[in-house]
């Protein structure tokens, strides 16, 4: 039997904040925007949800990202 949701939703207590480009460049992750991009190109930094045009990044992912650094 297959579940409704999806692995990568949040259960639980967990969040699921979405934060923009300027919230984390350069204020937690301090690199330049080109290498946030082609970091995001090569896989070594999480996709990011679109929402309109704009580009957001779910606060779990950033939170990951930091513990594996």
């Amino acid at each position: 039997m297959q579940s409704n949701h999806d692995q990568n939703e949040p259960q639980g207590n967990e969040t699921d904040c979405l934060l923009s480009e300027k919230m984390i460049i350069p204020r937690i992750i301090p690199i330049a925007r080109s290498t946030w991009w082609k970091g995001i190109q090569a896989g070594k930094f999480p996709k990011p949800v679109k929402v309109g045009r704009r580009s957001f990044w779910r606060e779990r992912d950033i939170k990951a990202l930091l513990e594996n650094l």
